[in-house]
């Protein structure tokens, strides 16, 4: 009967030490793999890995030509970003302008920006790093024109000015934009997009009518 009773005592010890330290090892070394799956499906940004950064501000236009894409920020005026790596757009140089970032074209060594109410801008980007405001447009006859968007083409741009119509410039002389002619008004509907194809000017109405000139 003792002899019985060793055994058993024997059989619960080895059973303890068999168990114990195996069973806490396991569980940590999967707790472990799971923490390194999820460090490494996230990066620090809390993103996915392959996805591209934005702008941090509010982006409204951009413009994409030799490699580089200019953006109108609603913030901050003008940013040029650097695609060349399309999965790491940088950002190589802004330009803060008055107004409201709307719309950007680009053509030649000449970013046209769209700023709001503080009408349509001409920027000099020969130097990118060194961009500066060459000179600005806005029509004189009223205060509630909004440069929303806009088309260059052949040194002549062509303004969807919101509640002051649609707006045709002469930009040749880059220091000094002059009027052309105009269309719409208060009165008639809000200009908000342009877009030209060969000789026509497509305009879109806030009003729901699209009219071609």
């Amino acid at each position: 009967m003792i002899l019985l009773l060793l055994i058993l005592i024997l059989l619960f010890v080895i059973g303890c030490f068999s168990t114990g330290p195996n069973s806490s090892e396991t569980t940590e070394s999967s707790v472990s793999k799971d923490q390194k799956v999820s460090v490494g499906s996230v990066s620090e940004n809390g993103t996915d890995k392959y996805g591209v950064p934005l702008p941090l501000d509010e982006s409204n236009g951009v413009y994409v030509a030799d490699g580089l894409a200019y953006v109108a920020d609603y913030m901050t005026g003008l940013s040029v970003f650097d695609i060349s790596d399309k999965s790491n757009p940088i950002k190589i140089s802004e330009l803060n302008l008055s107004g409201d970032g709307m719309d950007v074209f680009v053509s030649g060594k000449f970013a046209y920006v769209t700023c709001g109410y503080s009408g349509l801008q001409i920027i000099d980007i020969s130097d990118i790093k060194n961009m500066k405001v060459l000179s600005s447009f806005k029509a004189e006859d009223s205060s509630l024109d909004y440069a929303a968007r806009l088309y260059v083409k052949d040194n002549i741009v062509f303004l969807a000015d919101s509640v002051g119509g649609f707006k045709i410039i002469d930009a040749s002389i880059p220091d000094a934009p002059e009027i052309i002619s105009k269309f719409g008004s208060t009165y008639q509907g809000s200009i908000e997009d342009v877009i030209v194809y060969g000789n026509n000017a497509f305009l879109a109405d806030l009003q729901g009518r699209l009219y071609s000139s």
